[in-house]
């Protein structure tokens, strides 16, 4: 299953195993500080109970420990999403497009105890959203489709009931449609099977009024935009090239343009994927793969250096819909649901330590060692460099890299800055020296584990 480029080799605890927590489609999820995570998803579709069903799931449980019935007005539909936005101070509200019989609108309900009981609910905009998350100046920002990408902010409090935002790029360009803030810039992206187009609003801009959105298209040829604002301001996004093959990349919206892409795995097409970050700037990035796997990797710089991809669950049917979210410590958790099958709604956690990756900084730039395995399950160590926000050869400060051996790894094949390597145990920490060009040589020590093939 593992792509060439990138799969971890991962402890078999890595994997988290999923716990089903309801019955539905299309959920959102957020998680506090403290590790609580808080799920909300549509229930009884088209049908009599139609609405939203609120889950808290405390710390390292895997239940519900309360759930509510959130009431909306109208009826759901399958295009629809549910958000869930952590406001503080135990408010939470939860947000979800209906239709009512006079059109379709986006709608939220607010909770302040928590999630243990909700306001009734509260139209917040003149058109439906499907993508909502917290905006600049306490308003939410909202994308949607599905023929032109259509974005705007609104007011939590349906000052802006009558407000549509605006319509961006080309018809028939909205397919995929996502939204993100910075804090004070909002950025939205939209495309088709091919070209993917993005609108960034500048701080104090006008979201009704299209000239205020300036069109930043990423000089790639790719789909599906994943984004997501960078703390200090900036944007990442995750997305799939248009052609047969090639590689998931993520691309930062810098002030001179997009930077050069990032591989993260080989891309397979009609899986999902999701690119989130934290207050802290940690960039998390998570993609189902080869049907029923979900697998994840983390930057702490921008998207320029990542760590290695592990397999953080497993699945017996396809995972549809996926959502994820991290906290301040970079922790997250991840739902899908399975639409084509028990419809059941899963939950699973994911968290950095699961990721061993070992960085120095040498003369000013950062070199970081990672564990990979190949499609035969070959475990590799790695090294890579990167010096600002952009990758270098590790060979601008090092000679090579010396990967040694230990009673429980012993090295086969090697070059300069790789090395592949037999476990005789389940797991080791395998030393590999950093020969700098100039000054002190390093040493890390890379905890790694036999490949496990995740079928």
């Amino acid at each position: 299953m593992c792509a060439g480029l990138l799969c971890l080799a991962v402890p078999s605890t890595a994997a988290a195993r999923p716990f089903k927590v309801g019955t539905g489609q299309n959920a959102g999820i957020a998680i506090d500080d403290a590790g609580t995570v808080y799920v909300a998803w549509q229930i009884n579709v088209y049908d009599p109970g139609d609405a939203v069903q609120f889950c808290a799931i405390p710390p390292r449980a895997t239940r519900c420990g309360y759930e509510t019935t959130v009431a909306f007005p109208g009826q759901g539909y399958n295009r629809a999403r549910v958000s869930v936005i952590l406001q503080g101070n135990n408010v939470i509200d939860v947000v979800e497009p209906r239709t009512d019989g006079r059109g379709a609108y986006s709608f939220l309900a607010r909770s302040i105890d928590g999630g243990h009981t909700f306001a009734p609910a509260r139209r917040i905009s003149g058109a439906s959203f499907a993508e909502v998350v917290p905006g600049p100046d306490g308003r939410l920002a909202a994308a949607d489709g599905p023929t032109t990408t259509r974005a705007g902010l609104f007011a939590p409090d349906g000052s802006s009931a009558n407000t549509v935002g605006s319509q961006l790029g080309p018809f028939l360009e909205g397919v995929f449609t996502d939204i993100a803030s910075n804090g004070t810039e909002v950025l939205a992206a939209g495309s088709d099977a091919q070209v993917t187009h993005a609108f960034r609003l500048g701080a104090g801009g006008n979201p009704n009024a299209v000239a205020s959105w300036q069109q930043l298209d990423p000089p790639f040829r790719a789909r599906e935009p994943k984004i997501t604002g960078l703390a200090g301001g900036g944007f990442a996004a995750m997305l799939e090239p248009s052609g047969p093959d090639g590689n998931l990349f993520v691309t930062r919206l810098e002030p001179a343009g997009w930077s050069p892409p990032v591989a993260i795995t080989r891309a397979v097409n009609n899986s999902g994927y999701q690119l989130v970050s934290n207050v802290r700037g940690r960039l998390t990035a998570a993609i189902i793969y080869s049907a029923y796997h979900v697998l994840y990797t983390t930057s702490t710089d921008g998207g320029v250096l990542w760590s290695s991809l592990v397999n953080t669950a497993n699945y017996r049917r396809y995972p549809n819909a996926l959502e994820i979210a991290t906290n301040t410590a970079g922790a997250g958790a991840a739902v899908v649901d399975a639409s084509l099958d028990d419809k059941g709604v899963r939950v699973s956690r994911f968290t950095p330590r699961a990721s061993p990756v070992k960085r120095r900084r040498i003369r000013g730039t950062r070199v970081q060692v990672r564990s990979t395995c190949d499609d035969d399950l070959n475990l590799s160590l790695v090294v890579e460099a990167a010096r600002g926000f952009r990758r270098v050869s590790p060979g601008t400060v090092l000679r090579r890299a010396s990967f040694g051996r230990t009673r429980a790894a012993r090295p086969g094949f090697r070059s300069r800055f790789r090395a592949r390597y037999t476990l005789r145990r389940k797991h080791a920490r395998i030393p590999v020296r950093l020969d700098a060009r100039r000054g002190k040589d390093r040493t890390v020590r890379l905890r790694v584990r036999r490949c496990r093939a995740t079928s």
